[in-house]
C-alpha cells in the first residue's frame, strides 16, 4: 500500500532489509551499497531458486543472505525458525543500531 516515493524512501534509507522472497524486492534496486538483505524463501521452493534478487544484490554490492522458511497451509505464509533468523544477523554482523526495514 506504499506509494513509490515511499518504497524508494524506505530501501533508500534502510540499513537491512528483511522479507520474503516476492516482487516487493524488486526495491532493491534502491539501496545503497552495503545494505544487508535477509531474503526469506519458502522451503517448499527450493527446487526453483530464484535468484532475480541476489543478482540485483550482486550487481548493486549488496550484503545478501538466504534463509528457508517452512510453509504453513497451502498459501505463502511461513513459519521462520528464530534460532536460524539469529545466526543469520551474528553471520551478517548485524547490531541492533541499525535501520531494519521488514517487508
Amino acid at each position: 500500500d506504499l506509494t513509490f516515493s515511499e518504497q524508494v524512501r524506505y530501501f533508500s534509507n534502510a540499513d537491512i532489509i528483511l522479507s520474503q522472497h516476492g516482487a516487493g524486492l524488486t526495491n532493491l534496486a534502491f539501496c545503497k551499497p552495503e545494505t544487508k538483505v535477509i531474503e526469506i524463501y519458502n522451503e517448499k521452493m527450493k527446487g526453483n531458486l530464484d535468484t532475480a534478487y541476489w543478482r540485483i544484490s550482486s550487481d548493486l554490492n549488496l550484503k545478501h543472505y538466504l534463509m528457508f522458511g517452512e510453509p504453513v497451509g497451502a498459501g505463502a505464509n511461513m513459519y521462520v525458525d528464530i534460532s536460524k533468523l539469529k545466526e543469520i544477523f551474528e553471520a551478517a554482523e548485524i547490531k541492533g543500531s541499525e535501520k531494519i526495514s521488514v517487508l
